[in-house]
C-alpha cells in the first residue's frame, strides 16, 4: 500500500497523452494542452457538422416549398438522403470521438449531441413518410419504378434503423454512467477546492 493523500495519487496519474486518468472512475481529465487541442477539435467538428444539417434543413424545405409530382418527389428524396447520409455520417465520428475522450465535457457534449442528432432524424422520416403517402396515393408508376424505389427504400430504413439503435445504444450508456459522472465532478470540485487551499 501506498501511503500518498489521494490528492497526491491523483496528481501522480499523468498518462502519456496528456491526460490524467482518476481509477476509480475511468473519467479522464484532461491537461491544459490536451483541452486546448479537444475544444479545437470539437469546434471543428461542429462547425462542419453545422453546415451538413443546414444542408439536410435546405432540401427538406425545398421539398416543402413546392408542390411536387412523383418525378420531383423523387429527386428530392434522393438529394434529401445524400445530404442525410452526410451528415448521419459526421455526426457518427463526432459521437465516437466524444466516447474515447470519456471526460466530463465530452459526455456532456455527446449528450447535447445525440439530441440534436435525433432531432435532425426524426425531422427527415417525417418528411420520408409524407413521401411515401404521396407516392402511394399517385398509384401510376410503373411496375419497374416501384420495384427500385421499394429496394432504396428497404436500404435506407435500415441505414435509419442502425443509426437509431446506435444513438439509443449511447443514450442508455450514457445514462448508466451520468449517476457516477456527477459523482466524479462533485469528487473533482471537493480535490481542486482542497489542493487550492493547500
Amino acid at each position: 500500500m501506498s501511503n500518498m493523500d489521494p490528492l497526491e495519487q491523483k496528481n501522480d496519474q499523468m498518462s502519456k497523452d496528456g491526460l490524467e486518468l482518476d481509477k476509480e472512475t475511468r473519467l479522464r481529465t484532461l491537461t491544459e494542452k490536451a483541452q486546448i487541442e479537444y475544444d479545437q477539435t470539437v469546434t471543428n467538428y461542429f462547425s462542419k457538422l453545422s453546415t451538413l444539417k443546414r444542408n439536410v434543413d435546405y432540401e427538406i424545405g425545398t421539398y416543402k416549398s413546392e408542390d411536387q409530382t412523383k418525378e420531383s418527389i423523387s429527386v428530392c428524396q434522393k438529394r434529401i438522403e445524400n445530404s442525410l447520409d452526410k451528415y448521419l455520417n459526421m455526426a457518427e465520428e463526432i459521437s465516437q470521438y466524444l466516447k474515447r475522450k470519456n471526460t466530463a465535457d465530452s459526455l456532456r457534449e455527446l449528450e447535447n449531441h445525440e439530441s440534436v442528432y435525433t432531432n435532425v432524424e426524426l425531422s427527415a422520416d417525417e418528411v420520408f413518410r409524407d413521401m411515401q403517402r404521396i407516392q402511394q396515393r399517385t398509384k401510376t408508376k410503373s411496375v419497374k419504378s416501384v420495384k427500385s424505389n421499394g429496394r432504396s427504400s428497404v436500404a435506407s430504413s435500415t441505414t435509419k434503423m442502425k443509426a437509431r439503435a446506435e444513438a439509443a445504444k449511447a443514450s442508455l450508456e450514457f445514462a448508466a454512467k451520468k449517476p457516477n459522472l456527477r459523482r466524479q465532478m462533485q469528487k473533482y470540485s471537493e480535490n481542486r477546492w482542497t489542493f487550492k487551499q493547500i
